[in-house]
C-alpha cells in the first residue's frame, strides 16, 4: 500500500495506527495546515462505522470501496446517503471530514490527491 515505505531493501517501516496518529498530533505543539488535516482525517476515521479499527490502511481501502476510487470531493458529495439506514450518518459525518480535509489541501497545499494528502500526513507523524 502507498503508505508503507521501503527501507533498506525489503525492510518496510511500522505503520501509524489511528490511536498512534491520534497521539503524534496530541502532542504537536505547532499550529500547521498538515496538523489540521491531520485532525480532520482523525475526525473521519472515528466516525467511520467499522467497530476496532486500528489501522489507518483498512480505513483508507473501506472509505475508497464505499465513496469510490480515487477518492474525491466529486465522489464524495455524489454519493447517495440513505439516513433511515443507521451507518449511514456515521459514513457522512465521515465523507464530510473527508471533503473538508481535500478541499483545505487544494486550497492551501495545492494537493488533491487523496493518496498524497495522506502520505503528507503520515510522512510528518510517523517522525514524531
Amino acid at each position: 500500500m502507498v503508505f508503507i515505505h521501503k527501507l533498506g531493501g525489503s525492510k518496510r517501516k511500522k505503520m501509524l495506527t489511528i490511536s498512534e496518529l491520534e497521539d503524534a498530533v496530541e502532542r504537536d505543539t505547532e499550529t500547521s495546515r498538515i496538523k489540521e488535516l491531520a485532525v480532520l482525517l482523525i475526525s473521519a476515521m472515528r466516525d467511520w462505522p467499522t467497530f476496532n479499527q486500528v489501522l489507518i490502511n483498512d480505513f483508507v481501502r473501506e472509505a475508497k470501496a464505499y465513496f469510490g476510487n480515487p477518492l474525491t470531493i466529486k465522489q464524495i458529495e455524489s454519493k447517495e446517503f440513505i439516513l433511515e439506514e443507521e451507518l449511514s450518518a456515521w459514513r457522512a459525518e465521515a465523507g464530510s471530514a473527508l471533503a473538508e480535509m481535500i478541499d483545505i489541501s487544494s486550497r492551501f497545499e495545492n494537493e488533491d490527491n487523496f493518496d498524497r494528502i495522506i502520505e503528507n500526513i503520515l510522512k510528518k507523524y510517523k517522525e514524531k
